[in-house]
């Protein structure tokens, strides 16, 4: 089966909002999910949340590849892989839901990457998959607005950069989930559920 679209995904809010956005344009079954098993010690259970995901928004087709990078190259070695793999099922685009949350600098870290890696795609392949970053300009806040238009299961997804089984909600990526749902005014069922108050 051809897919029309590989979704770089990591189980988090981010990556589930861009996995909603899609799937509200095409259909589940032209979609796939490529999850990256990097060193984070939350690696399986994002992976269990990519699945839930999948499930919830009838996604079949989920490859996970581990990936182990040093720190100081981030984005390029992910994004190679994920473009490598996006041009052996066919697909025509890899969406790509990194998130800036209004950083300049972030915004051109990543468009930098995507323009070098799709120039070195075109050396190589025929044809490869275009690289769409559809969240990347958006604050956080309008990424909680528009996963809420979109009806996203919040509760599927983990910002958490700690292993338990609820959130420690004073992580980095705690406190900036919450300060995004914050600032668009929606409730966190996160919040509700997780083993440590503020």
């Amino acid at each position: 089966m051809a897919f029309e679209t590989m979704i770089l995904t990591s189980g988090g809010l981010r990556s589930m909002v861009g996995t909603a956005l899609v799937v509200s344009e095409q259909t589940p079954n032209k979609i796939a999910l490529l999850n990256i098993m990097d060193e984070r010690p939350t690696a399986s259970i994002r992976r269990d949340q990519v699945h839930e995901q999948a499930a919830y928004f009838g996604i079949e087709e989920v490859q996970h590849l581990d990936l182990i990078v040093p720190g100081a190259l981030k984005y390029g070695p992910m994004l190679m892989a994920a473009l490598s793999m996006a041009i052996e099922i066919g697909a025509e685009r890899l969406c790509w839901p990194a998130n800036s949350g209004g950083d300049f600098a972030a915004i051109s870290v990543v468009t930098e990457q995507t323009i070098l890696l799709r120039h070195l795609a075109q050396t190589e392949a025929r044809n490869p998959p275009i690289i769409d970053t559809p969240l990347i300009e958006m604050s956080d806040r309008q990424v909680i607005e528009l996963g809420g238009t979109l009806n996203a299961p919040w509760e599927m997804s983990w910002s958490c950069e700690m292993y338990g089984a609820k959130p420690c909600l004073a992580c980095g990526g705690c406190r900036r989930r919450h300060a995004a749902f914050e600032s668009a005014g929606v409730v966190d069922p996160i919040d509700q559920t997780a083993s440590v108050v503020r």
